[in-house]
């Protein structure tokens, strides 16, 4: 995340359209300086995203004949909300079941033109329960429209997912510097992760086709992409935005700590092949091996893989590995640059301290300011101290005592 930070903050200058998926809370204090729009998406988030949407200009003029690209998203997105988690396992939807979901997804769309209106995914889910209770349907066709209605159950109406997959679209493409948070879905929930970095990513690429009409050049970095990764509706979606990302002038970032999962993925090495630059940091154990055999690295490039440097708030070492060269580089980020981006616990509550008492508007110009502060604080070794949370019987002696000196 501090890597990732680094060209996002050099790049500003050229004005382009930034949207990040963030797991950790890595971007905040780079959104607050570029003036973006921070916005939280979980499970109970206020802020919602609809895979179905579509200008509804054009869905009127084509009659609910929406363009083929945009219903291969869909059936890729319906593709990791109908996988099956068993042991641990990611079970790909069936051939034939994807067939009936394309075309139960074409006639959602002519249902609700006449509303004037884009579909929900209940509106699908209804598609497919009257196609279930359709007596002119095979008997076959009827079992699965029926098993997939009752799959979406969990992700339509009051169903534990549908605050991500079954509402109305309410996030405003009002600001050029946008970061999705997903740090408060549980890593344990890999569907849920799953479905909100899908529905992100396909809203960002949504936005990099209208920037690539405008001439503008938009950036997406998407934080721990293994997650999307484990699904192969989700594999595939990235390897079509690694195809299309120089059609559509966007540039996206891949990043993962996860080296051993995302490696290990059966298919990855298509959107390795499909990405013209790999930076490396310092791995260890199996994930050597991993990215030894996909990325092709000879004996040299392993054993400076393995020894790459570090020394906290001066320079870190990566391997970046092109088509046609490769080599050690190491990034140093100037002063006010490493203030910005650090993830280091200690300093990163520090920082918060200084935006807090400093910037709480969270005004960029402020929040330079505070950051500022907190450089010039620490040459004058003055640097104000967290306050750790404790008891509050505590916290109220510590109180008397200070009011009685």
């Amino acid at each position: 995340s501090f890597t990732i930070n680094q060209p996002l903050l050099k790049n500003l200058a050229l004005n382009p359209y930034v949207m990040i998926i963030d797991k950790s809370q890595s971007y905040k204090t780079l959104c607050r300086l570029a003036g973006g729009r921070y916005l939280n998406y979980d499970l109970d988030s206020k802020h919602h995203l609809n895979i179905f949407d579509y200008p509804l200009d054009q869905v009127k003029e084509l009659e609910g004949e929406i363009d083929p690209d945009h219903i291969s998203g869909i059936i890729l997105y319906l593709g990791v909300v109908l996988a099956n988690i068993k042991d641990n396992r990611i079970e790909e939807t069936e051939e034939l079941d994807k067939a009936l979901i394309q075309e139960a997804v074409k006639q959602t769309y002519r249902n609700c033109v006449g509303e004037n209106r884009v579909p929900l995914l209940s509106d699908l889910k209804e598609t497919l329960l009257k196609k279930a209770d359709d007596k002119t349907v095979p008997s076959q066709f009827q079992a699965i429209c029926r098993k997939q209605a009752e799959v979406l159950k969990l992700y339509t109406g009051k169903g534990m997912y549908a605050n991500l997959t079954d509402r109305e679209s309410t996030v405003k493409a009002d600001n050029s510097f946008i970061v999705f948070d997903t740090s408060g879905i549980s890593d344990n929930d890999k569907k849920a992760v799953g479905l909100a970095v899908f529905t992100i990513s396909n809203y960002c690429l949504s936005k990099a086709k209208e920037n690539k009409e405008l001439n503008r050049l938009s950036q997406l970095a998407m934080d721990e992409a293994w997650y999307l990764a484990q699904y192969p509706a989700g594999l595939a979606f990235l390897l079509r935005i690694a195809k299309t990302a120089r059609h559509l002038r966007l540039q996206p970032i891949f990043a993962t700590q996860e080296i051993g999962e995302f490696f290990g993925v059966k298919g990855v090495e298509a959107i390795l092949k499909n990405t013209s630059t790999k930076i490396l940091l310092k791995l260890v154990g199996d994930d050597i091996d991993h990215a030894k055999g996909l990325l092709q690295l000879n004996p040299n490039q392993v054993e400076k893989v393995s020894n790459l440097h570090m020394v906290k708030g001066v320079y870190s070492q990566a391997l970046i590995h092109q088509t046609m060269r490769q080599g050690i580089v190491n990034i140093y980020p100037d002063e006010l640059a490493y203030h910005i981006a650090t993830t280091y616990g200690p300093e990163a509550a520090t920082r918060d301290l200084y935006l807090n008492t400093y910037a709480p508007d969270e005004d960029p110009v402020s929040t330079l300011g505070a950051i500022a502060r907190w450089i010039e604080d620490k040459e004058n070794n003055t640097v104000l101290k967290p306050i750790l949370k404790e008891d509050p019987k505590v916290t109220l002696k510590k109180a008397d005592e200070v009011a009685m000196e």
